[in-house]
């Protein structure tokens, strides 16, 4: 990793190792409009999200443990590859962790790198199902980078009072493609990123979320008490690119070509331009983290 992208916790030096053998296995179409599943691209976006995963906790973290309690229990809902469950497990081992995900891959790869740690247990579950029979409800709960692959984000908020204690804080992480800015900024650049958005809305989710995350919660029933917008160093981040969003942005072209969303001599033009990106098109970069957090009762954190 970048030295600039590195801080002091252990949750911004985790050197998980990937074995190479995950797998991709077929998903029906139901799942592919609902959800962006591991199970669906297999072991190249777990090493992807491990690398995202690894920057970009120094900007999530401290706001998470600061409104987590001694002895607390906290919860991960959607919690992929298991890295931010098991920072807190790391930072934290006076706490109970529970990282839950629908797709039995990431919790599969979840297990395979962190089931050992004490303290530390995952499971599978989807968020609307609510927590598992003889589930102790939980003081912190997560949903890092989850709604905005969910048709109903609102639901999805909804869903999570039910894993909460009646007092508990709900943080919600998510990004926003209308707010990233790069340096020089190619033409065909903007349409990729439209493009991206109108697939995952095809696909039942929302990239332009992270600056509603406030206006969702209320909507919801919660009372924010905390929100933050935070960026990488834009230079570190432009280095970073070609790891953490240029495979991203080829996932998107690829499901454009195999919907037949848009003709081949725009896929073509666009898969040039990613090919600009990998060999570092980019001299700054800002790809920013939006982050709020609320109550299901009226409190104010400390």
């Amino acid at each position: 990793m970048n030295p600039a992208l590195r801080g002091s916790g252990n949750y911004l030096t985790l050197d998980v190792p990937s074995n190479g053998t995950e797998s991709s296995v077929p998903v029906d179409e139901e799942k592919r409009s609902s959800a962006y599943l591991l199970s669906e691209i297999g072991g190249q976006e777990v090493e992807r999200l491990r690398k995202q995963a690894a920057i970009w906790l120094s900007l999530e973290l401290p706001d998470i443990l600061k409104t987590l309690p001694q002895t607390g229990r906290f919860v991960d809902l959607g919690c992929g590859i298991g890295l931010l469950a098991d920072a807190v497990a790391q930072e934290r081992p006076d706490v109970q962790v529970f990282g839950f995900d629908a797709d039995a891959i990431a919790v599969e790869q979840s297990l395979r790198r962190f089931g050992g740690r004490p303290g530390l247990v995952f499971d599978q579950r989807r968020l609307e199902q609510g927590p598992p029979p003889g589930f102790q409800a939980a003081d912190v709960a997560v949903l890092r980078l989850v709604l905005m692959h969910l048709p109903d984000p609102k639901g999805a908020l909804e869903a999570a009072r039910a894993w909460l204690k009646p007092d508990g804080v709900l943080h919600v992480i998510e990004t926003d493609d209308r707010f990233m800015s790069f340096e020089p900024l190619p033409a065909w650049l903007p349409g990729l990123l439209d493009l991206m958005q109108a697939i995952q809305k095809k696909r039942g989710g929302d990239r332009w979320l992270g600056a509603e995350l406030a206006a969702l919660l209320s909507s919801a029933g919660w009372n924010v008490v905390g929100q933050k917008q935070s960026a990488l160093d834009p230079s570190a981040t432009a280095a970073a690119v070609p790891k953490v969003f240029l495979p991203v942005a080829e996932f998107y072209l690829a499901e454009a070509e195999r919907r037949a969303f848009i003709g081949p001599d725009r896929i073509e033009m666009l898969r040039q331009g990613l090919g600009q990106i990998r060999e570092g098109l980019f001299v700054r970069a800002t790809i920013p983290v939006f982050h709020a957090w609320a109550r299901g009762i009226s409190g104010v954190i400390a």
